[in-house]
């Protein structure tokens, strides 16, 4: 702790020893000496996970009891560690075939709401191009001395 910070005396809700404590008691709530404050601590973390409140539920998957972080809600699924890893029921990536096209869906009506909405303009058609062939000049002018060659091998025979 830092030796600038102020301490205030104070007696132990818990085992009523005399203490000081870095804030100023009120009486409203209980005060702990640094032992009893250790020992809540302690025990609180023993029936939590990470500090956090644990709550007792049953999977919807697997239907094993199972303790989760959240309050469950009526009405609305919970599942086991193991259950939620799978992510088959989440709609996690690539577990439901339909997932895509949901989502391209949802996405044309935002597109098209957009477009309404004069926010965007709407996309061209895009045409697929077609080249055209073209023989090279190179390939053309080699083929004339070829021809002027084989004509004057015909004149040369005459």
């Amino acid at each position: 702790m830092s030796e600038d910070r102020k301490m205030f005396k104070a007696v132990c809700t818990e085992c009523g020893q005399a203490c000081e404590v870095p804030f100023e008691p009120t009486g409203e709530k209980p005060v702990y000496c640094a032992a009893c404050f250790a020992k809540r601590r302690g025990q609180q973390q023993g029936q939590s996970q990470g500090g956090r409140k644990m709550y007792s539920a049953v999977c919807a998957k697997c239907g094993k009891p199972c303790q989760v972080s959240f309050q469950p809600t009526q009405g609305k699924p919970v599942y086991c560690s193991q259950c939620f890893g799978r992510g088959n029921e989440r709609g996690g990536a690539g577990n439901r075939p339909d997932q895509l096209q949901m989502i391209n869906s949802k996405l044309d009506k935002i597109i098209n709401a957009l477009i309404v909405a004069k926010i965007i303009k709407p996309a061209k058609e895009v045409k697929p191009e077609v080249k055209k062939v073209e023989v090279k000049k190179s390939a053309k002018k080699a083929a004339k001395p070829a021809a002027k060659k084989i004509a004057a091998k015909k004149k040369g025979k005459k």
